[in-house]
């Protein structure tokens, strides 16, 4: 067998992220359409569509507290996007020998992200729902994930990986935390939408730029190439957090 191009499988993710957001286009107006009134059903779903995003533009530019809450996790989704798509790539090296090896990091994967999500209530309880939270959670994750790519050691590879993990599931309970707290009930539902495509276009973008630099590197380059573009992008997002709200 030829050697395995590790760009092939990153490539092949985004693709079939972008055709399930198109299926799901495609099929959801199936539901509600009528027989012989297509294009007045298309035409209410195009200018739905529209008004979605004319009101999500509106409340990034009214609403400071989810402008705020937005760049703060943006650094994050940056770094976490990779690992989470590619650990399988890596922990599958021949480096690592063992051929059942994959099997038991994703069981320990599970209850690293179980722990990590229990552990969300005493984080929040002793350091608060503040933006220097997320900036101490975007470092450790950073260390974990730089220390899983370096190590040659298997074990402490997977143990900081899985570290990692727990940090990653503890960050979305802080997040999901701070945008319904923070959020106004009237445009909740609104701008949750907006986070979660703005997550999307991330990790899309992301994942092409890996897929990228994976034809040229190994895989735990890239990690920590995108690692430290994340690290260098959080500190003007925090100073300017810092300067604009007193939760910090």
């Amino acid at each position: 067998m030829g050697k395995l191009n590790y760009a092939y499988p990153v490539l092949g993710s985004i693709v079939c992220f972008i055709l399930a957001m198109v299926v799901g286009i495609m099929l959801l107006p199936k539901a509600i359409r009528v027989k012989g009134d297509e294009r007045r059903v298309l035409g209410m779903d195009l200018h739905e569509f529209k008004h979605t995003i004319t009101q999500g533009q509106h409340e990034l530019k009214v609403n400071q507290n989810f402008r705020l809450i937005l760049l703060a996790f943006i650094p994050s989704m940056i770094l976490v996007t990779v690992p989470f798509n590619q650990w399988q790539l890596y922990f599958d090296q021949p480096q690592f020998g063992n051929q059942y090896l994959i099997g038991w990091i994703l069981l320990g994967i599970n209850l690293a992200a179980l722990f990590g999500a229990r552990c969300a209530q005493f984080v929040m309880r002793v350091f608060g729902k503040r933006y220097q939270t997320i900036a101490g959670i975007l470092i450790i994750n950073f260390i974990f994930i730089i220390l899983s790519a370096l190590m040659g050691n298997v074990y402490i590879a997977i143990g900081a990986f899985l570290l990692h993990t727990m940090m990653t599931s503890l960050e979305e309970v802080l997040r999901a935390t701070m945008l319904n707290e923070q959020l106004s009930n009237q445009s909740r539902t609104m701008m949750l939408s907006v986070f979660n495509t703005i997550e999307s276009m991330v990790t899309i973008i992301v994942l092409a730029v890996d897929a990228l630099l994976i034809k040229f590197m190994p895989i735990q380059l890239g990690w920590i190439i995108l690692g430290n573009i994340a690290l260098v992008l959080a500190i003007p997002v925090f100073y300017r957090i810092k300067k604009r709200t007193t939760l910090f």
